[in-house]
């Protein structure tokens, strides 16, 4: 699921192309927090796990679509994203690095490309 995020909004989109920030204002919150004003796009996954850890479906169902999410159903139905790749850090395209250099930037929160 790629991200986009722009200084103090965000877009969550499926590789469908729909745009799902609606159903996941935490993820999003969590995005702006992570880019502190920096254009980006991620690529992640975003989960909804039952209590166990384990990510199901079912949960993630309940919430897509869901215009705006009471603060019930999502602590009812967390949703974590899960970040692996910083594709562009403001409008740099950083897929001609390799992979690792990429999950490097990631781990370090190196997201300005130096």
């Amino acid at each position: 699921m790629p991200c986009t995020d722009r200084g103090n909004t965000c877009r969550l989109i499926t590789r469908n192309g729909n745009t799902i920030t609606h159903s996941f204002p935490e993820i999003a919150e969590a995005l702006i927090d992570m880019a502190a004003g920096q254009e980006l796009i991620v690529d992640c996954e975003i989960i909804t796990p039952d209590r166990r850890g384990v990510p199901r479906f079912a949960l993630m169902s309940r919430r897509l679509g869901v215009m705006r999410p009471s603060r019930t159903l999502q602590r009812t139905v967390p949703a974590q994203a899960y970040i692996f790749d910083l594709l562009h850090v403001d409008g740099l395209d950083l897929r001609p690095l390799e992979y690792l250099a990429r999950r490097e930037h990631l781990r370090l929160g190196k997201l300005c490309h130096t």
